[in-house]
């Protein structure tokens, strides 16, 4: 079992907390930025049952991904899973500046992060969603194989930009809007030369 551990120190490295998740049979893989507020945001995948100070969260068989949210002295203000007996996972963590948080992950099988049943196939593998500061669902979606979300990055105005490479070894870069509409994407292949852009 791999358990996952959060620890805080100050900038002399003197011990602020630590803590950490899952049980012996847990195994925890996980990504950890702060927002605006310094709340420290965490989203990864895991198997077994792990728990955040909140409600333990039991995967549903294979590994399944979740969010948590924890203020800045360590203390639980939410948490929640997803997924089913397939196997999900985790890419990517952002916060924008409305402490919002998007998460991007691929899997298989047919899941819901608080919206709409996500079934991934042929082309829409991965996934990418977005949460309110609270943890409410805002939207989420499923993203095709030639416009992965490995990456993402947002603007001062809650734009999205996904980056990453697709299924034929190019790289992909697309521009959605707050509430998850597509804007652009534009492909460029290995040269890199500019492939075409999709509006």
């Amino acid at each position: 079992a791999l358990r996952g551990f959060l620890a805080k120190l100050d900038k002399y490295g003197n011990h602020i907390f630590s803590k950490s998740f899952g049980d012996a049979n847990s195994s925890t893989s996980a990504t950890g930025i702060l927002d605006l507020n310094d709340n420290i945001l965490l989203s990864g995948q895991f198997t077994g049952s792990i728990n955040f100070g909140g409600n333990v969260l039991t995967s549903q068989g294979s590994t399944d991904i979740f969010i948590a949210k924890l203020a800045s002295n360590g203390n639980h203000i939410f948490s929640q899973s997803f997924g089913d007996s397939a196997s999900q996972s985790i890419h990517n963590l952002k916060s924008d500046t409305s402490n919002s948080i998007i998460i991007s992950g691929d899997g298989s099988g047919s899941f819901s992060l608080g919206g709409e049943l996500l079934s991934p196939s042929g082309l829409d593998s991965g996934f990418l969603a977005k949460f309110d500061s609270l943890g409410e669902h805002l939207f989420s979606k499923l993203t095709p194989k030639e416009s992965p979300a490995f990456h993402i990055l947002t603007d001062s105005i809650g734009n999205i930009f996904t980056l990453g490479p697709n299924q034929y070894y190019n790289v992909s870069i697309s521009k959605l809007d707050a509430f998850g509409t597509y804007i652009f994407t534009k492909k460029f292949d290995h040269n890199p030369d500019y492939l075409y852009v999709e509006d």
